[in-house]
């Protein structure tokens, strides 16, 4: 029988799209990304890893070690609380530069933690993916905060969010900042 670590290391980039994953494998993608320096994209979408798991592979992220560049949690069945875990993770991995979250309940309070990170000097996120995470206008000033301080952001997904024109003002006042570096949205 081949471990979860030795299956990882055999196939990188990493698809493990609706494999039925839960919390408890995470551990072992802990370890994975502490310790597989090839491994730069992973795609665990539509598990139900929920944020125990995702906890599990944030302390990876965190490690010095991990190299990896691209990360899709899309439908994980995460809430706000993750969003606290990725705000650390924003700020110290300079190797992650993509990141999907999309279809996912983090609301407004979740993403105004995800984007305190962002707006961080040292994040290096290049991609963004927030589709159909339950946003409105409330999270739309932050959003125009980080367009205008983060020099990296250039790809923001947020389709399928009732961000209203309220919000969308909101966001167009980042989006013709001269400091804007968004190229798609």
């Amino acid at each position: 029988m081949i471990s979860l670590h030795t299956f990882i290391g055999l196939f990188c980039p990493c698809s493990l799209w609706s494999c039925d994953l839960t919390h408890l494998c995470c551990d072992d993608l802990r370890s994975v990304l502490i310790t597989n320096q090839s491994l730069t994209k992973l795609d665990l979408s539509y598990n139900k890893l929920k944020d125990s798991g995702i906890k599990l592979v944030c302390d990876g992220l965190r490690d010095p070690g991990c190299t990896l560049q691209e990360l899709s949690l899309c439908e994980c069945d995460l809430s706000h609380l993750c969003c606290d875990y990725f705000h650390s993770i924003l700020i110290t991995n300079r190797s992650l530069i993509k990141l999907d979250l999309s279809n996912n309940s983090l609301q407004d309070f979740g993403i105004k933690l995800l984007l305190a990170g962002i707006r961080d000097p040292g994040c290096t996120l290049q991609e963004l993916s927030l589709q159909s995470c339950n946003l409105s206008p409330l999270c739309c000033d932050d959003l125009s905060s980080v367009l205008i301080t983060n020099g990296s952001l250039t790809k923001l997904n947020l389709s399928g969010n009732k961000l209203q024109d309220s919000g969308i003002k909101l966001l167009c006042e980042g989006l013709r900042h001269p400091g804007c570096t968004l190229q798609e949205l």
